[in-house]
């Protein structure tokens, strides 16, 4: 932003509540818990026996600041939830807007991942894509959340497009 650095993180090999962290220009900082989105990467095990097949799992929501820079968006992956944070203040404030896309697949699974990729377009709104993966029977599936855009004044989406993953 104008006046610092927004920063969404995750603890550190393992998936739990996702934290934005406000740097101001002078260097001060301060850190949000976010209560309802999950982020992080539970990696690869280092050891992998025989006949085993190694398992690894990662949550990615995505982050966008209005053009003013005094609001934060944390779009949540799996999950029908942005989560709208006022950067003066820190107040969160949840919204359930989002359609489409799998929470988790039901089959057993080697890898799987959600990611949620967002952009402010303007107007007050969102664009807002993704993709969630798995393998299923040693098949790789790749799950297009699609192209919705968010109107942040009124919590209303519009989906664009089906079967996109991501855009420019």
């Amino acid at each position: 932003t104008a006046s610092g650095l927004v920063v969404l993180s995750s603890p550190r090999k393992r998936i739990g509540r996702a934290r934005l962290t406000i740097v101001d220009a002078d260097g001060g900082m301060r850190t949000i818990m976010l209560a309802r989105v999950q982020a992080g990467l539970i990696p690869l095990p280092r050891r992998v026996g025989r006949g085993e097949v190694p398992v690894s799992h990662e949550v990615t929501p995505a982050l966008v600041v209005d053009e003013t820079g005094t609001r934060a968006f944390v779009v949540a992956a799996g999950l029908p939830l942005v989560e709208e944070i006022d950067l003066a203040s820190g107040a969160v404030t949840p919204h359930a807007v989002l359609a489409g896309g799998p929470t988790r697949a039901s089959v057993a699974k080697v890898t799987e991942g959600m990611n949620r990729w967002a952009r402010w377009i303007g107007d007050g709104l969102l664009a807002v894509t993704g993709q969630d993966s798995f393998l299923n029977n040693g098949d790789q599936r790749v799950v297009p959340f699609g192209l919705q855009t968010i109107d942040t004044r009124t919590w209303t989406t519009r989906k664009l497009a089906s079967a996109t993953t991501w855009f420019v």
